[in-house]
């Protein structure tokens, strides 16, 4: 089950079978942001299929993308892209500052704008990930400190209104 609810800077909620976050407001802050896990859910060796898109084609520095290893809203690995065709991935721990494993970097085979774009993570047998965007090889990850935990997806932007879908997730637990 995914996180629903919203205040009022956000909305999320899933809306004809896609998970949908709505930036509504920025408050507090110069950009918007909201997140949703599925709770309840831990994944070790597994291949993970994120097909989403950004609604809006005026989104002012649009990022979406998968917390994966989520533990908590502190301590993640995180894969995203942006709608100005660039990925990151970075590791979010509570104890120490955000580490940018792979500032945004351009890359052809992510879709800008409003577009849909998959995102794929998969474990391989000596515990590093392969990260890969609309099928083609990006990096590899190695990243020893959370080698387990759930999903979320998140969306950010530096305008309102800005909507994130996450319109497929599928998730293949692999047998070590």
């Amino acid at each position: 089950a995914w996180y629903q609810g919203q205040d009022g800077t956000f909305i999320n909620q899933v809306v004809n079978g896609a998970y949908e976050i709505s930036l509504t407001a920025i408050e507090e802050r110069e950009f918007g942001l909201s997140w949703g896990s599925l709770d309840g859910v831990q994944f070790e060796n597994f291949i993970i299929e994120a097909q989403m898109e950004l609604v809006e084609d005026d989104v002012v520095d649009g990022r979406y993308g998968i917390w994966f290893n989520y533990q908590d809203d502190y301590n993640f690995l995180y894969f995203g892209i942006s709608n100005r065709g660039e990925y990151r991935v970075a590791e979010v721990r509570s104890d120490t500052e955000l580490r940018e494993i792979q500032n945004w970097t351009p890359h052809p085979a992510l879709n800008s704008g409003a577009a849909s774009n998959t995102l794929t993570i998969e474990t391989n047998a000596d515990g590093s990930y392969d990260l890969k965007a609309n099928g083609e090889f990006l990096m590899t990850l190695r990243e020893p400190s959370f080698d387990a935990g759930s999903v979320a997806f998140f969306c950010y932007a530096e305008s309102v209104p800005t909507t994130c879908k996450l319109n497929h997730l599928r998730v293949w637990q692999l047998i070590p």
